[in-house]
């Protein structure tokens, strides 16, 4: 009898558990914004780049310049085009490499909030487009602080050189003290990621890490064992193989940052917490 009851709490406990996800992922999650409306509930917008001037506003951000995989990464390589920040990925030999790209990085870092970006791929294999955070400005950053410092890297998403149109992976690296991934995902969708628009978004807290795509939560990651500090936030393509016939481009339609109070964390986090 004693052994009946056990196998009963333990059924309750795991349908208990399963419909407080399927609560999570479908009822608490991002809606697109057109007009920088808080895509999360109690967030609202710190700053926004929707990329509508004709040239880089370097108070927010700067090139990513310098060699990564088997390109050469320019300035030059990035253009605005309809309202659209283009990262153009090009088949030419510069600075030693045999293909150049290119990527912009935020001057000042971020911390806690979500951050969304509206992006479309290029349809050419080869090259390795990528939302992600740093705890450094640029490769070329060697601020002594970070010798020893814990390190955590955020991939809001990375559309790897062999990956199709339908293909992307996410996920978060710890560098120091541990080297390794914290999580991981690889996601195919129905979407072509090549033809259209689509948003990708993280929201980073104290307790926890959300991933969504196109409004939809992805995976909640418990973030309160990993390391926090301030990031920069890069936008890139490269190149990432040996041998690309074709030339390509990877296009940000914006880039958006919201931040919430103390005060709404502690209402918004509880469900996470909970399921965590």
């Amino acid at each position: 009898m004693k052994r009946k009851h056990f196998l009963g709490m333990i059924f309750l406990f795991v349908i208990t558990t399963a419909c407080m996800k399927y609560q999570i992922m479908h009822e608490v999650k991002a809606q697109s914004s057109t007009d920088g409306a808080s895509p999360l509930e109690l967030y609202s917008l710190a700053w926004s780049d929707e990329f509508d001037s004709s040239e880089l506003d370097t108070s927010k951000w700067k090139y990513r310049i310098g060699i990564s995989g088997t390109s050469f990464q320019r300035g030059e390589n990035v253009e605005f085009e309809d309202g659209k920040l283009r990262i153009n990925l090009l088949t030419e030999p510069y600075g030693g490499m045999p293909y150049t790209g290119g990527g912009i990085i935020t001057t000042f870092p971020t911390r806690y909030g979500y951050y969304e970006v509206s992006a479309k791929m290029s349809s050419k294999q080869g090259w390795h487009e990528a939302f992600w955070t740093s705890w450094m400005s640029g490769f070329d950053d060697q601020n002594p602080d970070y010798e020893g410092m814990d390190k955590l890297e955020i991939d809001c998403f990375e559309h790897y050189a062999e990956y199709d149109e339908h293909s992307f992976t996410y996920g978060a690296i710890e560098w120091y003290p541990v080297k390794g991934s914290v999580s991981r995902d690889y996601k195919t969708v129905s979407e072509n990621l090549a033809n259209s628009y689509n948003t990708f978004g993280f929201e980073f807290t104290p307790d926890y890490l959300n991933y969504f795509f196109n409004g939809k939560l992805l995976k909640t990651v418990d973030t309160r064992e990993v390391p926090h500090h301030d990031f920069y936030l890069w936008l890139s393509g490269i190149a990432k193989a040996q041998q690309i016939t074709d030339s390509g481009a990877v296009f940000f339609d914006y880039f958006r940052y919201y931040e919430i109070s103390p005060a709404n964390y502690e209402v918004r986090k509880a469900p996470f917490i909970t399921y965590l």
